[in-house]
């Protein structure tokens, strides 16, 4: 049993260190961070590792900010719940409430026009609009052979995006894939749309709903969504990202990240999150997973409103003894859960190739050093 062998806080924490240093290859992963706060065990720190910044060699340190691409949807979650807690919006209305019908006139889901106008924000937070995604072709390909949005992004990388943009992106190369409410299938267009309900609903500028409801009140002082403001003073410029060996970091076609993701971040600030949704801060995570479409992502990987849940025991049987895993993961191997220990485990490897890699190390490594941690005793 992982008991058996338990090990100091001390150890863990250099067992940690290393587990960091490992994971950056320099041909893969060029840097990585990863933060744990373990309130059982005593353990708490954040370790850094690898180049942040190609250009200038600069270090990758525990405060490097990165981007955390769909690490986003749980921020955006929790602030529609908020807004709906406050009265402001009603996750179960139509979004033709907030949306002008222009915007949505001519989107692809089964059933037309009518159909699109019974699409809710709860569809669109549980990825079940009948939308399709205009993002990767490889899941989800495109009606007339047109590339999806990862590959326009390293084929025309100083292209910009606006939000109308990527909309009618989705609108004139791809067909519907579902009625609203009936299947699942991870698209962004639904969080482009929820941003726009957010507007529509505050007549504000969707990432200032979210400052104001979620990132503010948890203490979030080095987040901030890059493509609609500057970097918090003293929070220096986000590290590297890569797909493949193109660094992304500074180009123009970064502005595609919006409503489904867009934030630069730290560690530290989404153990921040974590920790606040845990406690129910501004929502809580129990209302997130309220409503699963298991194995959604992939056997043992289930979504709920902007959330994942990872079962260890069904994603392989030898990890049976892992617990459960609640939280969120990006694109670029970015990632922020709390287990059913109670540990909070956030981090990034910001590589957008082979992006379940941040699942493996947290898998095979971060929670067995966790579990063979001894347990702070009693006051």
């Amino acid at each position: 049993m992982l008991r058996r062998f338990a090990v100091d806080s001390p150890k863990a924490r250099s067992k940690l260190a290393a587990a960091v240093a490992k994971s950056v290859d320099g041909r893969i992963v060029r840097n990585a961070v990863l933060h744990v706060d373990s309130p059982r065990t005593g353990i708490r720190g954040t370790w850094a590792n690898g180049i942040a910044d190609e250009r200038n060699g600069r270090p990758m340190r525990p405060d490097t900010p990165f981007l955390s691409a769909s690490v986003g949807k749980i921020v955006m979650a929790a602030t529609a719940f908020d807004l709906a807690a406050a009265r402001a919006i009603d996750v179960d209305a139509p979004i033709a409430t907030w949306i002008a019908k222009s915007v949505l006139k001519g989107l692809p889901v089964a059933g037309g026009e009518q159909a699109v106008e019974q699409i809710t924000a709860r569809m669109l937070m549980a990825n079940r609009s009948g939308l399709p995604d205009y993002f990767n072709s490889d899941m989800h390909p495109s009606a007339d052979g047109a590339p999806g949005l990862v590959e326009l992004m390293l084929a025309e990388p100083q292209r910009t995006w606006s939000r109308a943009q990527l909309v009618g992106y989705a609108r004139d190369h791809y067909k519907a894939f579902a009625a609203p409410g009936n299947k699942f299938l991870y698209s962004d267009l639904n969080w482009d749309l929820l941003g726009m309900v957010f507007e529509g609903a505050t007549q504000r500028p969707f990432h200032q709903v979210v400052h104001e409801r979620v990132l503010d009140p948890l203490g979030m002082t080095h987040t901030w969504y890059h493509v609609f403001e500057p970097a918090p003073e003293g929070a220096g410029h986000f590290a590297d990202t890569f797909s493949g060996d193109t660094n992304l970091a500074g180009l123009p076609c970064l502005t595609l990240d919006q409503a489904g993701g867009g934030l630069a971040t730290t560690a530290e600030d989404l153990g921040k999150l974590m920790r606040g949704l845990k406690a129910g801060r501004p929502v809580g995570l129990d209302l997130l997973g309220s409503d699963w479409s298991e194995d959604a992502i992939r056997r043992g990987l289930d979504y709920g409103y902007g959330t994942w849940r990872w079962r260890p025991g069904r994603m392989f049987f030898a990890l049976w003894q892992l617990p459960h895993l609640i939280g969120v993961s990006g694109s670029n191997n970015s990632y922020a859960y709390v287990t059913g220990t109670g540990d909070v485990v956030t981090g990034t490897m910001n590589q957008m190739d082979h992006p379940s890699r941040h699942v493996k190390f947290v898998l095979s490594t971060v929670l067995p050093v966790l579990a063979r941690a001894r347990e702070r005793r009693p006051e």
